[in-house]
């Protein structure tokens, strides 16, 4: 069996996307089945180990050059192909009848969207709430949910490592090291929609009554026009000393070890389709702080820390979660007085990752999924 799969984002970008294709391609491979991977913005080299397929690319006019679907699949001889990325993502979806094999779209809604957008492809929901606007979609045939998938053999908690290796390529500089201190982090892009400016408040707010806690952020760039200046807002918040901040581009490892720093995760974006960091940081056992939105709201296991006291506003067709600065201070400092609490919570989300969301479940779903819709 061959699969094709198909990113939203150009492959030679360093995103979820390549980094969930690239997961799910070794764990099929795992299984002896062969993985090519295509993207847009056509490449036609080898990168690494990644094979890599000239795809399509937008013209001036808005149109797309390159390999069609139907072309791609009697190029590789695929049996299935796996779309990852959203609908609007995928043009050709609305001109690719009759492809001659499964096609799947693993999907992330925001909204209700036309069926027409789909195609002949079958979406397959990252979680009930997806699964839930395609339905008001109307849509003729929904998969089943398929969540992303997170290697629990890299992302574990400090006791389980059983691998010097993953310990020594996990190393941090010495600024990064936290003892002895409570640290709450987060992981994710510098963009508006992860509400930087509301995480800083409210460590801000809660720091008054844990003068020794420390904030420990990991994304792509500090300092990102779209973004944040994340340096000015930590001073702004008269907390500059009290975050360390990494960026660009790290191993699996080195991020594995950052998580297994914090006591604490929080995560308040606005809106997600998913959120794989959530699960990466109960993978290494570390509780998550989450509003109650699509994606981490549906992923975290517990209710001790979701969100309730924000606000929920339309942006356009999407829903978005704005949540209260005063409230998430205080659930830091209940995280912060309940070491016991924590070590629930800790344990829950250690063992829904490894039933849920680890690979090697996730592309059994997905084999399960191919071979019923092939043979």
């Amino acid at each position: 069996m061959t699969i094709l799969i198909i990113s939203g984002l150009p492959l030679k970008r360093k995103t979820s996307f390549l980094y969930q294709s690239l997961l799910l391609r070794e764990a099929f491979e795992q299984n002896k089945i062969k993985t090519i991977l295509a993207g847009p913005e056509g490449y036609g080299e080898e990168q690494g180990k990644l094979s890599v397929l000239p795809f399509w690319a937008g013209n001036k006019k808005g149109r797309t050059t390159g390999y069609s679907l139907h072309e791609l699949i009697n190029t590789t001889g695929s049996d299935a192909v796996i779309l990852l990325g959203l609908a609007e993502q995928f043009p050709f979806l609305k001109e690719s009848n009759n492809p001659g094999v499964p096609v799947f779209l693993w999907a992330q809604l925001s909204h209700p969207v036309e069926p027409m957008l789909l195609g002949d492809a079958i979406p397959v929901p990252l979680t009930e709430k997806t699964e839930e606007f395609l339905r008001k979609s109307v849509v003729e045939k929904i998969g089943p949910v398929i969540p992303h998938g997170v290697d629990t053999q890299v992302f574990r908690p400090q006791g389980e490592l059983k691998h010097p290796a993953l310990q020594e390529d996990g190393a941090l500089p010495e600024q990064l090291r936290q003892t002895r201190r409570f640290v709450i982090g987060t992981v994710g892009a510098n963009n508006p929609r992860k509400r930087y400016s509301l995480i800083f408040e409210s460590f801000s707010l809660f720091s008054r009554a844990a003068t020794d806690a420390r904030m420990l952020i990991k994304t792509d760039q500090a300092k990102k026009p779209g973004g944040y200046n994340l340096y000015k807002l930590a001073k702004e918040y008269e907390i500059y000393d009290r975050v360390s901040i990494l960026e660009g581009d790290i191993s699996s490892n080195k991020l594995a070890s950052l998580y297994r720093q914090m006591d604490l995760f929080v995560t308040l974006s606005e809106w997600e389709g998913f959120c794989i960091p959530v699960i990466e940081a109960m993978a290494c056992g570390v509780p998550v702080i989450a509003p109650p939105i699509q994606g981490p709201g549906e992923i975290v296991p517990y209710k001790e820390l979701i969100l309730s006291g924000g606000s929920f506003i339309k942006g356009g067709k999407t829903v978005l979660y704005e949540a209260n600065q005063q409230e998430v201070s205080q659930m830091f400092l209940k995280a912060f007085r309940s070491p016991d609490m924590l070590a629930r919570l800790t344990r829950i989300g250690i063992n829904e990752v490894k039933k849920r969301f680890d690979i090697r479940i996730v592309v059994k779903k997905w084999i399960e999924l191919i071979q019923g819709e092939s043979f």
